[in-house]
Parts: C-alpha cells; structure tokens; sequence
C-alpha cells in the first residue's frame, strides 16, 4: 500500500530544467516481462538460432539506422552510444555463446536470450573496471530490442506514449531517448539517472523537465494519474490539488512569458546592466544544429564536434569527406566565428574500426589529443580538412583533453606542415581545451602557445572532484559550480592574461551561475543552441 502523506510531493534530483504537467505513462521494462518456456527437439535447434541470428540482423540494421538519425538531428555524443552496441552485438563470442547454449538447452530462442545476456551482464558486473560495468545497460538494452525482433515487433514501447504525458520509467536505456525524442512527451520521472547520464543531456537538449532519484518508483506512481513535474527543484507531485494546479499553472504561464521575451530579442547583443557585451556562442554536431544555433540568434559556433561523422562512418573518413560533411553546416554559420574540435575519442566513446588497445582505465587513458597523437595520420586527414574550410569561413581549431604543453607544441608543428603543404598563408587559430587540473594550473604556460582557450566544466569537474559525471552513485559530489571549480575558473583567466576563454560544458548554460561566471571575468559563454535566447536574456539582467 502507497504512503499517502509521501506521494503528496516526491523529492528527487532536477536533471533538466522546466515545468510539466500531464498523466502519468508508467513504462516497464521488456526485461521484466516473463517468456514462455518450451522445449525443442535437436532437429529444431538450426531453425531456432535461425531466429536469433535474423532478430540480431533486424537489431543491428536497427541501431545502423538509429546512429545516422542521431548524427544527423542530435548531439553526435548520442550517436556514439549505438555504434558502441553495435559492435557488442557483432561479437563473435556473444553469437557463439548463443548457439552453445541453444544446443546445450534445448529450449526456445527467447529463454536462450535472456539467459545469455543475463550471464554477460553479470560477467560485466563483477569486475573492478567502472567503464566496463557501465556496458551492463548497453547489454540490458541490447536483449529487450532483441526480444521486441524475436517477437517480429521492433516497436518500442515509447512509441504508444500519448501525447502530452509525462513519462515514468525506472530508467531510460539509449533506445529509449531516440523514441523520446520522437514524441511529445511533456516530462520525465524516473528512480534512477546521473546528472551527466545520456538521458539528462538529451532532455536538457529537447527541453523537456525530467527528475531522478525517485525511489520505489513503480509504488508511488500510477499509470494515468496526473503529475506535476518541476525540474528545477527536483519536486514532482502526484495527484495535485486544485491549488497545486493553480499555482503551477502560474508558474508555466509566466516561464513561457519570459520565454517570449527571450526568444524576441534573441538577434539583439548581450550586455550587462554595466554595459559589458558577452559572447554567447552555440555547441553543436551537426547541420541541424548549426541551423537552430543561427536561428536562437547565437553569435558563432563555440564548440563544433566532430565524432557524430566518424561514427557514422564505416571507415576513417578522408580529408575530403571530412570538407564534404563540414562544409554544408559551416555554410549555415559563415560569417561567424566556428570553433571546432579534433576528433574528441577515448574514454567511453571507442571508434569500431580504429585498432586501438584496450584500456583498463581509458578515462585516464588515451583520450583526446593523446589518441590523435597515437595515430598521426588520423590528426593530419583532420587539420587538412579544417585549413581547406578556413579559406572560406572563420575557422579555429580547437584541441581536446590537452594536459601538457607539449600537446599543443605537437598539434601547432603538423598544423604549421599542412598549412606550408597546402599553400595557405593564413594559419587557422589553434586553442585548447581546458578539462583536467593540471591544465588549468599550467594555463599560463599553455598561453604561450595557444590562441584562445575553452574550459569543459564538465570534465573538468569529473577530474577534478573524482566523481564520474555519469555515474548517479556519486552524484552529491558531481558538482560543477564547487568552489574549487570555481577557483580554477578564476585561476585560468588570471594564468592567460588577455587570451580568449569560453566556457562551454553545462555550467554555462545553467541561468541561475550566469552572473557568478560573470563576475570571474568570463565574457564567453557556449550553450546548446535552444538555451541561446534565455541565456542572453539572463546576462542582460546582471550586473558586474
């Protein structure tokens, strides 16, 4: 039996900003669902693997398909998550161990299915390595779309959300954001989900209010019962009274109402009460982004990432291919000035077709720069490409997870050959990413070498505060506002003099710290392209 005082108003974690009401869309998970049990005879054993191998191809075609969509509309980084599961699927252990089992069995391909995912997720569960228990969802994932193909219904539940609901789930797998982003869902509620994690990226980019942390989810929620979800605070009521609805209702009203406002005066410059202009620059990965950025009135492309058309991609993508994909969003921003990044791989993002050795701690490993250095040919293909585009649009190359100085040396040094190779006079401006604290305390010796810099709080936060930025286990320490955060900020700005700095990562685009990033001498900002109004509204209000 509910607790009825408790279901009043449940407190969980604000993961994206806004306010929704609607009914409740209670989702449970396939894995939770029970499949008949019956045996086969050895003569159907061919037959019934037969199956497997037909619903893997469906879910393998399905998530080729799903990864372009994404590289195409979305933040790129998403699109990485099923090129990676791809490849978990195209294992050639994970199929044998299917066909061991069917035989050995002798049951029906549903029952092999579950067991063997399940076997492999626990496998993953049980080592040290905190990247590879992380592949524990992809592999949960992997076996509910596989049981929809068994089934002949690739479906997935998300697609029967009515319009205007808000969603409740335990969680949200990476399938699950691609059929959210393609309804009308008003807000999210879930038991379980880190600040970092895909689906609170996804949701802050689509604007839609979602809360974690909601504990025994399924026991305080039920399916069609209205909701009152404030992703500010974290709060989301069940069952509102007429009051509640009252006063949320005047809270929706006047938040679209400075929207309007925002959104009417989005072209305008943004400068503070003190007269200060600020640059309010858009991230994007895409076209289709670059279109909303120019649309949401941003002043240039603070961060370009790259990693949505190599993981599209087959194969490394030549110089010219490079151009060819670059090219037609840079068209969309020309005139502007278009920061963008060197491949940004490693970590959690692995490129399937790059032989690159296994880490048992890649976070701490080859990622960024340090990869691109590891393979030189791949970082040349992608400085040609950028100076070619230079020559017709402001481009500025920035370099990821820089750590040392010699990292820029390295990147400036080829840069300098391919500009000599290819007859440009002009060299593209070189800046660095600032993400790890070693970089910030050696920002001074970095403005030697470097043009402009931008910080990725979000990094550096995780690195800076030992805390995985998508891990929901350590979320109370995952704070990017922290004052030690804060303190590295002021001590970069102070170490580069009068270089160029941007703040991108989410820090800059949470309205409530605009004016405490402000006051510590920022006056760039890069946001995800819908926040780019609001943000400019917010800096309009502050005073220095």
């Amino acid at each position: 039996m509910k607790d009825v005082e408790q279901s009043n108003v449940l407190q969980g974690r604000p993961l994206s900003g806004g306010l929704a009401q609607g009914k409740a869309f209670v989702c449970r998970d396939i894995l939770q669902w029970e499949h008949d049990l019956f045996e086969i005879e050895e003569s159907e054993v061919d037959d019934e693997f037969a199956r497997i191998e037909q619903a893997l191809q469906v879910v393998s075609e399905d998530l080729e398909a799903t990864e372009h969509r994404f590289t195409a509309s979305l933040d790129s980084e998403n699109a990485t998550i099923f090129g990676a599961q791809r490849a978990i699927l195209e294992d050639p252990q994970l199929i044998a161990d299917l066909g061991t089992s069917l035989a050995r069995r002798l049951v029906n391909a549903e029952q092999v299915v579950r067991a063997v995912f399940r076997r492999w997720e626990r496998r993953l569960d049980s080592t040290d390595d905190v990247v590879v228990r992380r592949k524990g969802s992809d592999l949960r994932d992997l076996c509910r779309r596989t049981l929809h193909a068994l089934a002949r219904s690739l479906r997935h539940p998300l697609e029967k959300v009515p319009q205007g609901s808000i969603l409740v789930a335990k969680w949200l797998l990476p399938s699950d954001t691609v059929a959210l982003s393609r309804q009308g869902v008003l807000g999210v509620v879930l038991e379980i989900g880190g600040a970092a994690s895909h689906v609170a990226l996804l949701t802050r980019e689509l604007g839609i209010a979602c809360v974690a942390g909601i504990t025994d989810i399924f026991g305080k929620i039920d399916n069609g019962e209205q909701l009152l979800v404030d992703g500010y605070d974290g709060s989301v009521i069940p069952k509102p009274t007429d009051n509640d609805r009252k006063e949320f209702l005047y809270r929706i009203e006047r938040q679209e109402a400075l929207l309007v406002k925002a959104r009417a005066l989005r072209r305008e410059p943004a400068v503070t009460l003190d007269d200060e202009p600020v640059s309010v620059l858009a991230n994007v990965s895409g076209q289709e982004d670059a279109i909303h950025a120019v649309e949401n009135g941003a002043d240039g492309i603070g961060l370009f990432r790259t990693e949505g058309i190599y993981f599209a991609a087959k194969r490394l993508p030549t110089s010219e291919e490079l151009c060819g994909s670059l090219g037609a969003a840079f068209s969309v921003a020309k005139g502007r000035p278009i920061v963008v990044r060197l491949l940004d791989i490693g970590g959690d993002k692995e490129l399937p077709y790059l032989d690159a050795a296994e880490e048992r701690n890649p976070f701490l490993g080859l990622r960024g720069i340090r990869l691109l250095l590891a393979y030189p040919d791949l970082l040349r293909e992608q400085l040609e490409a950028f100076v070619r585009l230079s020559q017709e649009y402001d481009v500025r190359i920035l370099v990821p997870m820089v750590t040392v100085v010699e990292d820029l040396l390295a990147v400036r040094a080829m840069l300098e050959e391919v500009c000599s190779a290819m007859g440009n006079e002009r060299m593209p401006l070189l800046g660095a990413m600032i993400e790890t604290p070693c970089a910030a305390l050696c920002a001074d010796r970095m403005a030697e070498r470097a043009d402009f810099f931008s910080v990725g709080t979000n990094d550096l936060t995780q690195y800076a505060m030992a805390a995985g930025r998508d891990n929901p286990l350590v979320n109370q320490y995952f704070v990017d506002d922290h004052p030690a955060i804060l303190e590295l900020l002021s001590m970069v700005l102070q170490k580069v003099g009068s270089k160029p700095v941007t703040l991108c990562g989410e820090l800059a685009g949470r309205v409530e710290t605009i004016p405490t990033v402000l006051k510590l001498g920022l006056r760039s900002l890069s946001v995800a392209a819908p926040l780019v109004p609001v943000v400019k509204q917010r800096i309009r209000q502050s005073e220095l």
